[in-house]
């Protein structure tokens, strides 16, 4: 059985770099980061867990940086996003980014690609446009990475 870490990365946790050093020590085979980056004005879509969203929400770090510092201080444990929401980004850009987080970390990324979302987050994308924006964004990171390696 492999077992992997996954968290909300935010400055008032343990420190990235540490918490990926010190999964890699201890036998963990990934470590995963949650994405957050669209908080709504209002929500009309209520959170599952109660009335406020809590607070990591709003405070997690992007994972394209976040996971370049654990990959800089790690060899093996593989890196990933525990979701990319890819729709909240520019396609091309992002499939850029993990292209090359991938190749500096020496082929660990790993990538979970959602065809999902709260209303509110997603608002401005309707079904079609947010499958064809996906679809996209992942053909274009498979071409980079390819072009890279």
């Amino acid at each position: 059985m492999k077992l992997g870490l996954c968290t909300f990365p935010t400055e008032q946790g343990m420190s990235l770099t540490e918490m990926a050093t010190l999964g890699e020590q201890a036998g963990f085979e990934s470590l995963w980061l949650s994405e957050h980056s669209h908080i709504p004005v209002a929500r009309t879509t209520p959170w599952p867990g109660g009335s406020e969203l809590p607070p990591h929400y709003y405070r997690a770090f992007d994972p394209v940086p976040a996971l370049a510092a654990a990959a800089a201080v790690t060899s093996r444990i593989r890196l990933g996003f525990g979701i990319a929401l890819v729709v909240q980004r520019d396609p091309i850009q992002f499939a850029k980014s993990v292209a090359t987080l991938d190749v500096l970390s020496g082929a660990r990324l790993g990538l979970l690609w959602p065809f999902t979302g709260a209303r509110t987050t997603l608002h401005a994308h309707i079904s079609r446009e947010r499958y064809a924006t996906e679809v996209e964004a992942q053909r274009a990171a498979r071409a980079e990475r390819n072009r890279m390696r």
